[in-house]
């Protein structure tokens, strides 16, 4: 017996996400921004009075710059959901 695929929405005429695909992925940004506030903190706080070695003064640095840019992805995908949702 073969397994009948799960319906997906199909994409709304004028290009907007629909209302319940649209309210579970701000519900998950929202999750994943105060996931990343922690990481924030956290980089700050090592940055700021953790006296690191070279090795360590390395990670942190990409630490911060992965950090930086899940910062900007998720402020994006915030803002296309809000033009689209």
């Amino acid at each position: 017996m073969k397994n009948k695929p799960a319906a997906t929405p199909h994409p709304q005429p004028d290009g907007a996400i629909p209302a319940q695909i649209s309210e579970r992925l701000r519900a998950l940004l929202h999750d994943l921004g105060n996931a990343l506030e922690i990481v924030v903190q956290a980089e700050y706080l090592l940055s700021n009075f953790a006296e690191l070695p070279a090795e360590g003064q390395e990670w942190l640095g990409l630490l911060r710059r992965g950090t930086q840019q899940a910062v900007e992805l998720n402020q994006t995908l915030r803002e296309e959901v809000r033009r689209h949702g």
